[in-house]
């Protein structure tokens, strides 16, 4: 599951159609092409300044707690996840979006101004097209 917040509105249309383009054309060229090590690595940083992040203060906190509980049925130590992170290669990364990914019916939901966003086809086309 992936989830990626976007504010727009009818002045900003085509904001939601970019970003929506551009996550999704990124992840079939992943899908597709070699993720390079410095890329990956990049992302390993940002997923551990991201799990510090939520212990900052209680409602962060709580939310990891609660994200945890729900995903794992338990509360997994900080050492335990950063181990996860750094098991993670550039294959994984290739496998898991090859079969989740490529070629599949992507299933989005949004609320608010969507009148930029294409016609489904055309999403389900954004998932094995790479125009890099």
């Amino acid at each position: 599951i992936h989830a990626r917040p976007f504010k727009t509105g009818p002045g900003a249309a085509t904001t939601m159609y970019d970003q929506l383009h551009l996550s999704m054309m990124d992840w079939a060229r992943m899908a597709q092409k070699v993720i390079h090590e410095q890329e990956l690595n990049q992302a390993k940083v940002n997923m551990k300044s991201q799990l510090l992040f939520n212990q900052d203060g209680a409602t962060n906190s709580a939310k990891d707690i609660a994200k945890q509980v729900f995903h794992y049925g338990r509360r997994v130590p900080l050492q335990e996840m950063h181990d996860r992170i750094d098991d993670v290669t550039a294959a994984n990364m290739q496998e898991v979006l090859q079969h989740y990914y490529y070629a599949r019916r992507p299933v989005i939901s949004m609320t608010g101004y969507i009148y930029p966003i294409p016609h489904y086809d055309s999403l389900i086309h954004w998932t094995y097209k790479c125009n890099y």
